[in-house]
């Protein structure tokens, strides 16, 4: 499923450069409510490489245009408390963390939401907590759909 936005790896520039002072965009969604810590202000969003360039009424030309037809424009949510590989059979905690980073990062990104971070539980009490919270930071950069934090935790 392409959504026309994925806000994964997307963060907001320093300070959006004024649209006179950029040239050609990737992403220009116009025509909305735009939501910031500010508050909320008429117009649209510009995304170039990845990054917000600029927010407000006047956008500068895009290679993709969205309208919001008056829609709120989200930068999008944290669940900082997702518990992906719980209830795994023993010895099948790797394989039930790998299909909860796809099945549970799609279902955030269809709710809106942008991060998800979870524990790592899965491997053996008698190793090292390092490599099983390598193996699931390496599982979650690969395969979630939006951006995946870990916590950590002591036994």
């Amino acid at each position: 499923m392409r959504t026309w936005l994925s806000w994964k790896k997307m963060a907001p520039a320093s300070s959006p450069t004024p649209p006179s002072c950029v040239s050609v965009i990737d992403l220009a969604i116009r025509n909305g409510l735009v939501v910031t810590p500010s508050g909320v202000l008429e117009g649209g969003v510009g995304v170039k490489e990845g990054r917000i360039v600029s927010l407000g009424p006047e956008l500068p030309p895009a290679r993709e245009e969205v309208d919001a037809g008056g829609m709120v424009i989200l930068p999008g949510m944290v669940d900082p408390h997702v518990h992906l590989g719980m209830g795994a059979q023993p010895g099948r905690g790797r394989e039930k963390f790998a299909a909860d980073v796809v099945s549970e990062s799609r279902e955030a990104a269809v709710g809106g939401v942008t991060t998800i971070i979870t524990t790592a539980l899965f491997g053996s009490t008698r190793e090292s907590m390092l490599p099983c919270l390598e193996r699931a930071r390496e599982m979650g950069n690969q395969d979630s759909l939006v951006d995946f934090k870990l916590t950590s935790f002591l036994l």
